[in-house]
């Protein structure tokens, strides 16, 4: 929760960064994506290229959200998670990045399971991988299961894991068969990932307030569309905006950002909604292992330390 009183005193705090006319004030959060927004808005001058876009570096995701909701800036770059606490506070989204996918989260099984196995697997994952996590809890939403629970724990069943299919080790694939979200099942190859898979994320997304003027979607449009025509790829010729920064992957936007729709896309039918049930509407319980219950196959000691006592593991050889 953001409350109005916190907003009204963030306002009074906050620089009125004024933008330059027909310019948009694009808040982004934190050292490394306000380090990167300054550095492409660097590059646009040097080619020169002409952006109409204001950097707004704050600390937080809620200052940004804070700033945009309270008219000191005009667009934040949100993730699945932070969807629905925007819409709470007033901002909407206004434009989608669309990503071209190289892999995807699938749901493998051993090729002799039978139905009431299917049921009672457990599932074995790297919950520490969020889009694993969201695959995970989307399974088990289909087959039945409390995906909101309030506690946990783990017993010995047959096991499905899910992973990326970019971490998939086709030599097994005559073993095993995927399990498809909207039902079904198939034989592993690449070709049936592509139609097969759990995957379920949502889209980054531009935000601005419900007062942002329609009239003025398609100047922001142009915005973005520059940065893929001048700062991507083989066309970057300075500054590669969709590329790995300070040796941080995903920056602001994804690196696999191909375009920007006024639509969203949505991964084998889960949209907005279902992704906020799935995920019980509780940032508390955001990637929490207890979502997955009694089906989480048992962690590794390794993997116990390394989430518990990081600080271990040099001793340990």
């Amino acid at each position: 929760m953001i409350p109005i009183v916190l907003t009204l005193f963030l306002a009074a705090l906050q620089p009125n960064i004024a933008a330059a006319s027909g310019s948009f004030r694009l808040c982004t959060y934190g050292t490394t994506s306000t380090s990167k927004c300054k550095a492409l808005l660097r590059a646009a001058n040097s080619q020169p290229v002409e952006l109409n876009l204001v950097c707004v570096g704050l600390e937080s995701r809620d200052d940004c959200m804070n700033s945009v909701s309270i008219g000191r800036s005009d667009l934040v770059v949100l993730s699945q998670h932070d969807y629905q606490m925007a819409r709470r506070i007033g901002l909407k989204p206004i434009l989608y990045a669309r990503e071209s996918k190289s892999s995807h989260y699938i749901a493998v099984a051993p090729a002799n399971i039978t139905v009431a196995e299917l049921n009672d697997a457990q599932l074995q994952l790297d919950t520490r991988d969020h889009g694993a996590f969201h695959s995970a809890v989307a399974f088990n939403n289909a087959r039945g299961r409390n995906v909101c629970p309030d506690s946990y724990f783990v017993s010995d069943k047959p096991t499905i894991r899910i992973l990326n299919s970019a971490k998939y080790d086709f030599a097994e694939a005559n073993n095993d068969i995927l399990i498809c979200l909207t039902g079904g099942s198939a034989a592993v190859t690449k070709d049936n990932i592509e139609t097969c898979n759990f995957d379920t994320g949502l889209q980054r997304a531009i935000f601005s307030s419900n007062t942002f003027s329609i009239r003025r979607l398609d100047e922001v449009r142009g915005v973005f569309i520059k940065l893929l025509q001048y700062f991507k790829g083989d066309r970057a010729r300075t500054f590669n905006f969709f590329s790995t920064f300070h040796r941080v992957n995903d920056v602001i936007f994804k690196n696999d950002t191909v375009g920007f729709d006024l639509s969203p896309t949505f991964y084998n039918g889960v949209d907005e909604s279902l992704f906020n049930k799935l995920h019980c509407g509780r940032p508390d319980l955001e990637h929490s292992e207890v979502q997955l219950g009694d089906d989480l196959v048992e962690t590794g000691i390794f993997d116990q330390i390394r989430k518990y006592a990081p600080f271990v593991l040099p001793f340990l050889g």
